[in-house]
């Protein structure tokens, strides 16, 4: 019975304060708060309100990114890119206007962010006033003081998935170790456009991203099995077959996009 009682008691205790977060007070606050902290560049203050954020809604989709770009700009690539992946997985349905001139999914921040981080550089800042996404300069180092993600990772169909390292969604790769293709020929070129640690999530990728960049969704696709030392089995997402010409064209739109994208052979 006391266990029972416990249960409902926390229970009631999560619907109330879900109920109050909905009706607004300290979590959507800070939150807000902490945004405008980050977009003006100022560390102290973005660090107390994503603090505050974090007690008050630690599982809203804006929190996750705010508290992932504070990894990645910190250094801390492996927990930011923990975050990242657990906003994927979740699919929260927020909008945000970090790395962008207007509102968008904080889905689509996150995998534009991973894209960067994978590449080596900093996150999305804020937004210039030419309406171009600018980056934030990258911290020093964080070497210690990690954190788990926090609470639910949903994938929005009812399951429950890990956004730990064993679910990566968009796993960096050692540099160096794609090679862009150097050689012209005819329509047998691809475009690699993600990397992935855990390949249930191929198709989701290759899904949103064949939405969002014109000309991905008339191609093909595969995800090809690398083994990379030190680093694990990666499943590489490749789209094609088209002629270099055009999966040039289509990588520098996505590179524009601040996505990720290689030319290679399909």
């Amino acid at each position: 019975m006391r266990t029972l009682f416990r249960t409902v008691a926390t229970l009631s205790l999560v619907l109330l304060a879900a109920a109050c977060a909905s009706l607004g007070g300290p979590g959507p606050e800070s939150i807000a708060a902490a945004e405008k902290a980050w977009f003006e560049g100022t560390p102290e203050e973005f660090a107390a309100r994503l603090s505050e954020a974090r007690k008050y809604s630690p599982v809203d989709g804006r929190t996750l990114l705010l508290t992932a770009l504070n990894y990645h700009r910190r250094g801390n690539h492996d927990v930011a890119r923990q975050y990242y992946e657990a906003i994927i997985l979740r699919r929260p349905a927020t909008l945000t206007t970090i790395g962008s001139d207007r509102e968008r999914s904080v889905v689509a921040a996150a995998y534009d962010n991973l894209s960067r981080l994978n590449a080596g550089e900093p996150p999305l800042h804020g937004v210039a006033p030419t309406g171009r996404p600018v980056a934030v300069r990258a911290a020093s180092p964080v070497t210690s003081g990690t954190m788990p993600v926090a609470a639910s990772t949903s994938d929005g169909h009812g399951t429950e998935a890990s956004a730990g390292p064993a679910a990566a969604a968009l796993a960096a790769e050692p540099e160096g170790s794609v090679t862009p293709v150097r050689s012209e020929g005819v329509e047998d070129y691809g475009l690699h456009i993600a990397s992935l640690r855990d390949p249930a999530l191929a198709e989701r990728t290759w899904n949103d991203l064949s939405r969002r960049v014109r000309g991905l969704a008339a191609l093909d696709h595969r995800a090809e099995v690398v083994d990379l030392p030190a680093k694990g089995r990666f499943h590489r997402l490749i789209a094609g077959p088209t002629t270099r010409e055009d999966a040039d064209r289509i990588c520098r739109a996505m590179q524009e996009m601040r996505l990720y994208c290689v030319t290679t052979r399909f």
